[in-house]
């Protein structure tokens, strides 16, 4: 069984941007995350198997907010044409 404590380990524990999470845990959020915002720290994640340009999501583990991502967050600093 996923707690949140499993998620914030996984995002903070992340050496990386981009953090996948196996389906259990993409469900966990879905069902018991609110959408918000704060001035909490995000992470980008998404659910193994799917894209990860276009389905990924940010989430707050500490404040169990998710929203999508900013324009600046999509991109990542690279330049847009």
């Amino acid at each position: 069984m996923i707690t949140n404590e499993d998620i914030i380990k996984v995002c903070e524990s992340s050496k990386f941007h981009l953090i996948r999470l196996t389906e259990e845990m993409d469900n966990f959020i879905k069902d018991n995350y609110i959408k918000g915002n704060d001035n909490g720290k995000f992470y980008k994640v998404y659910k193994e198997g799917n894209d990860t340009k276009y389905e990924h999501y940010m989430v707050n583990p500490r404040s169990m907010l998710m929203r999508g991502s900013t324009f600046d967050e999509f991109y990542g600093g690279g330049i847009v044409d």
